[in-house]
């Protein structure tokens, strides 16, 4: 069931549950009407409501449909980009990763209400913001429980897709954000252990395959930038994507997913 027949589902529950609770009050305050001429009048009553229900629908499906829904539908239809961007579940996204607010991103990661998921090839631009740290401490208090997969500094072909031509990209500099990345998850995991925090912190360092996209998964949504060789992360484009049963959602899903389980034996924490 998708986002919008769910909350369908709770408006109905909700709208039930305040109409029996309105027909109980009006019972027990019937004064001298007997419980016969009490529930007639019920009976009655629903009846014309589904009666004219019935004629409505009639009505709107002479028209053609319920003008909002009906405008909805014409419009989906008639740009293919929006009817199959909601297919693929793209809810929105931008050209480069820089033009979404850092402070986005970090708020992003803090709506988690069960688990986090986090990829990247060195993770060198999060971990400059000192809000990084403090969120994912944050997560982890909350009881979030945190798994984290980035590149192993010996990986064979770890060189393969650092273009050395962008400034402040070399070999070393990769390797030094990749050692500094695990020396914040190691501190972050002991400080979860001495103060009993209810999440578990858990990072993978990649050997086996390669990582071509920085992902973070929150619940049943995702932030994902593709990485592109000839450009800084920060100017790779970025998805937003939702629902864990979307074509995308299920992909990049799939790719942390095989990454984890193919690196299983360098799993810390």
């Amino acid at each position: 069931m998708d986002e919008y027949n769910k909350n369908k589902l709770h408006q109905n529950i909700i709208i039930a549950i305040i109409g029996g609770l309105l027909l109980a009050i009006a019972y027990f305050n019937k004064g001298k009407v007997t419980n016969r001429e009490f529930f007639y009048e019920v009976l009655l009553n629903i009846s014309f409501i589904l009666l004219t229900l019935v004629v409505v629908n009639v009505i709107w499906g002479v028209l053609g449909g319920e003008p909002t829904e009906k405008m909805i539908n014409t419009l989906v239809n008639f740009n293919p980009l929006i009817k199959h961007s909601k297919e693929a579940g793209l809810t929105d996204f931008y050209s480069t990763t820089g033009k979404v607010p850092q402070e986005e991103q970090i708020n992003f990661l803090k709506s988690a209400k069960r688990n986090v998921d986090i990829m990247g090839y060195c993770l060198g631009l999060i971990i400059l913001a000192h809000s990084y740290e403090n969120t994912l401490e944050y997560l982890l208090k909350k009881g979030i429980n945190i798994r984290i997969l980035f590149m192993d500094e010996n990986h064979k072909n770890l060189e393969a897709i650092v273009d050395t031509n962008i400034k402040n990209h070399s070999y070393e500099s990769i390797r030094s954000d990749i050692r500094t990345n695990e020396q914040l998850y190691i501190s972050l995991q002991k400080k979860a252990e001495k103060n009993n925090y209810k999440g578990k912190l858990q990072y993978v360092k990649v050997t086996k395959g390669m990582i071509l996209s920085h992902i973070d998964r929150v619940d049943n949504k995702m932030m994902v930038t593709p990485y592109m060789y000839t450009y800084n992360s920060q100017d790779d484009p970025l998805l937003k994507i939702n629902g864990k049963d979307t074509p995308l959602f299920k992909m990049y899903e799939h790719e942390f997913t095989e990454l984890w389980n193919e690196n299983c034996n360098n799993i810390r924490g």
